[in-house]
């Protein structure tokens, strides 16, 4: 997978996630999150911003969605390798693993996005 902007990320979740969303315009754009259409007339609303990259909750919601496992220190203190195995582990039939490394704190929620993208093929 080509490196993703912040932005280009976070959209290709909101679509994996079925948010309902649109991408603001101006110097710092972001994936803002759009009421629904409740037919009376009156346009969707900006009722917020999708960030899992910084919404901490969000992304653990998603890693518990996900199925994302987590390996810390495999190569060093401070390394750490995010993956998502897309079958069951008990059943021996894994059709390959998504993974995405990370070598700081900051790095991890890029990482689980990452992955989580990838194994919802791209």
């Amino acid at each position: 997978m080509d490196k993703l902007t912040d932005l280009e990320l976070e959209k290709r979740i909101a679509v994996i996630e079925g948010v309902n969303y649109f991408i603001t315009k101006g110097e710092a754009p972001f994936v803002g999150i759009l009421s629904e259409n409740d037919f009376t007339g009156t346009p969707p609303e900006l009722i917020g911003k999708f960030s899992p990259r910084t919404d901490k909750a969000l992304l653990l919601d998603l890693i518990f969605k996900h199925k994302v496992c987590i390996d810390r220190g495999f190569a060093g203190v401070n390394q750490g390798l995010v993956e998502i195995w897309p079958k069951e582990i008990a059943t021996c039939d894994l059709i390959g693993t998504y993974s995405s490394e990370f070598n700081s704190e900051e790095e991890f929620p890029r990482a689980v996005l990452e992955c989580i993208v990838e194994a919802n093929n791209g």
